[in-house]
């Protein structure tokens, strides 16, 4: 006999699709859950504590690769736990590896994003930190993090920190923002890009280009060394603080 749910039952049912909860609560994100609910982008639509529990793979198939997770939410942390979300199409690159864009208070951290994604952080608008997130082979930028700009948000704007960006196009992009104690290393352009950014206690090594152009922005204790065309782009604007390492010296 076919038994009818209540519609609290119901619900409760549906939006657990696709999604397993460990013993503290958090949301457990793998493969299999994302395509049980439906398929990329995983999008996150509740505050709370998110947490992968195995590696996300975009573009098996062959066909490019959109987004892997949307935040679409306040509040929200996303732990990647250790583990890669990779895009394994070789049909070009398109799409976020991770991106929230307009949502306050957003933390991501702890794992590795693989391209070819067209960014694999992508903070626009908003507030947050980005921690121990590694980055490779990404088609625009590694990480690309911009703060809201809004007076009346308190903290507002994103924290990069402890971040890798290696083999991007271009390393880390940040306005509005704080970048500290990260590396972009061997990036075919840029290493760091900052606008109204406070950038400090970074290495921007080997990149192609500059190892830092900064906008209206204050940088010190880095280390530039060995980038392509200089390691500070004279025609930017930036305030340094005469205590970087570069490779003639002291910049």
């Amino acid at each position: 006999m076919l038994k009818i749910l209540p519609l609290a039952l119901l619900a409760i049912a549906l939006l657990s699709a696709g999604r397993a909860f460990a013993v503290d609560g958090q949301v457990l994100v793998n493969q299999a859950a994302v395509l049980a609910g439906g398929g990329f982008p995983y999008k996150i639509t509740q505050p709370g504590s998110y947490k992968l529990s195995g590696n996300l793979a975009l573009g098996v198939t062959g066909a490019p690769c959109g987004d892997a997770i949307d935040i679409q939410s306040d509040d929200v942390t996303l732990d990647l736990n250790g583990f890669t979300i990779s895009c394994q199409s070789s049909a070009g690159f398109n799409g976020y590896g991770v991106s929230s864009i307009g949502f306050q208070d957003v933390t991501i951290a702890n794992g590795s994003i693989r391209g070819p994604f067209n960014t694999g952080v992508y903070a626009w608008g908003g507030s947050g930190l980005i921690s121990s997130i590694r980055v490779s082979f990404i088609g625009v930028v590694g990480i690309r993090a911009a703060g809201g700009g809004d007076p009346s948000v308190i903290n507002g704007g994103w924290v990069v920190e402890r971040c890798t960006a290696v083999n991007n196009n271009d390393g880390i992009a940040v306005t509005d923002a704080t970048l500290v104690a990260s590396v972009a290393d061997s990036n075919r352009e840029l290493g760091i890009y900052a606008l109204a950014s406070t950038v400090m206690n970074n290495v921007a090594n080997n990149n192609g280009l500059y190892g830092i152009h900064a906008e209206r922005s204050i940088f010190g204790g880095n280390t530039f060394v060995f980038n392509g065309t200089s390691d500070f782009d004279p025609t930017s604007t930036g305030q340094s603080q005469k205590n970087n390492a570069c490779t003639s010296g002291t910049c």
